[in-house]
């Protein structure tokens, strides 16, 4: 017993030897790791895309479908353009007011800047007369402002005689400053209320000096009976009886060329000196709304829808301005054509650019291509649906013929009587000669102190004349 014991567990370490030494004798397996993969050659990543900014100082705001189409027109852009940023501000959010002097201050700021800030600026030739005033030349524009005439398909966007007739050109020194959008007719814009209050029946085509002045009587007769309401209303930082002014002096010339020529002859001098007289004639009747010096246009504009006077003298883009304000009182207005002494076969009226383009901008090239984005008929069409005004761009407007209301009856009656001839001047140039084209604001004084029945006719002409001649 005591011999098999030792004999037992010999017996078992051998098993557990052969059988089960190679549990822990086996080396541990190696785990296989796949190497990473080399990436592929190629290009680097490309760098993020900086998109090009245009500052665009917007037009139109809170004038009805005015504004929905700048907004229509930026948004179409910027799915088209996706590279180009657009920042878009309007006049108000820039300045605190709406003012064409104000802005004309802007942009002869950038002017004098040697690399201005904004690249679109809004522009019209009121505005371009206030900067050449500021900066005291009137051919500011070229070196400054970006020639559209000869960009490829600018010519084919608009109707012939804007790029044919070198009154536009002649208008903006010499160049096309961008597309001319805005089509008008200047209007004697009655309030049909009034007019029945006071037991007038106003003509609204055809109308003459005399119908205007026997009008101011009447209104001057009722005043002192006590009715409260005045002829005419003004402000004081937009004289726009100088449109009727301007028509005055044109109707003496039957040639169209002659009328609008900044000649300052013999003839314009006597034109100019009648229409004085003319005025004086009228301040007589105390015809304007009382404060209109201290008056600021943008925020009283409305007073005439509000029954405050008879007539306003201004331009169809009214019906615009006085919808986005009140649609159902715009109704109580009509456009009157302006009375003239003696009738002629043109109108006072015209088209003009909305915008321009500052040639030293950055973004010039970018903005350009925005402008050019208001080119087409589509958008000619949404003008003349949206505004009841006429337009320089070609469209299709057969759809507008059926005239639907007053105002599309009076765009379409202006467009088949007068056609082409049709034009403003935006400067005094036209009956003062070209030592006229910066004394805007000193013709606009001499108006406006007539109609206040003060000074003499004659030697207020006489000091413009000799002013202009000084110029030269």
């Amino acid at each position: 017993m005591s011999v098999l014991r030792p004999l037992l567990w010999l017996l078992l370490l051998t098993a557990m030897l052969l059988g089960g030494w190679g549990i822990w004798a086996q080396p541990e397996a190696t785990a296989i790791v796949a190497p990473a993969p080399t990436p592929l050659a190629g290009p680097a990543p490309a760098p993020p895309v900086v998109a090009t900014m245009v500052r665009w100082m917007g037009h139109w705001q809170d004038e009805d479908r005015r504004e929905d189409l700048v907004h229509e027109v930026a948004r179409d852009f910027a799915f088209t353009h996706p590279g180009i940023q657009v920042d878009l501000r309007f006049q108000a959010e820039l300045m605190g007011e709406r003012s064409k002097r104000r802005t004309a201050a802007f942009i002869a700021e950038q002017v004098r800047k040697p690399v201005p800030d904004w690249e679109i600026v809004w522009f019209d030739d009121d505005i371009t007369q206030e900067v050449a005033e500021l900066l005291g030349d009137p051919n500011w524009e070229a070196g400054n402002l970006v020639d559209f005439s000869g960009l490829p398909g600018f010519a084919a966007a608009h109707k012939p005689f804007i790029t044919a007739d070198p009154f536009y050109r002649a208008s903006f020194g010499g160049l096309l400053p961008g597309p001319f959008i805005e089509g008008q007719y200047m209007t004697l814009w009655v309030n049909t209320v009034v007019a029945q209050r006071l037991g007038l029946a106003v003509r609204e085509r055809g109308m003459t000096w005399d119908d205007l002045l026997g009008y101011a009587q009447r209104v001057q007769h009722a005043r002192t009976a006590g009715d409260p309401t005045y002829l005419l209303y003004e402000a004081g930082d937009w004289l726009t009886t100088g449109f009727l002014f301007q028509a005055l002096v044109r109707s003496r010339f039957p040639d169209l060329a002659q009328a609008v020529a900044k000649d300052g002859g013999p003839a314009k001098q006597g034109a100019l000196r009648a229409a004085f007289a003319e005025f004086a004639a009228l301040g007589r009747c105390d015809p304007l709304l009382p404060g209109h010096r201290e008056r600021v246009w943008h925020a009283t504009r409305d007073l005439p829808l509000r029954d405050a006077c008879l007539f306003y003298v201004a331009g169809t883009w009214m019906y615009s301005h006085w919808r986005g304000i009140d649609a159902l009182a715009m109704e109580r207005m009509h456009p009157c054509e302006l009375p003239t002494p003696v009738a002629v076969d043109h109108a006072l009226g015209g088209y003009i650019p909305s915008w321009a383009v500052l040639a030293k901008a950055p973004g010039r090239e970018a903005a350009v291509q925005l402008l050019m984005h208001w080119c087409s008929p589509d958008v000619a069409n949404r003008w003349t649906a949206y505004t009841k005004n006429p337009t320089g761009l070609r469209g299709d407007l057969e759809r507008l013929r059926a005239a639907q209301d007053p105002f599309e009856r009076f765009m379409l009656d202006m467009d088949a009587k007068y056609e082409e001839r049709v034009r403003m001047s935006s400067d005094p140039a036209f009956v003062l000669g070209p030592g006229g084209a910066v004394l805007g604001r000193a013709l606009d004084e001499a108006l406006c102190t007539l109609l206040e029945g003060h000074g003499d006719p004659t030697v207020l002409a006489d000091d413009l004349l000799r002013r202009a001649g000084e110029i030269r």
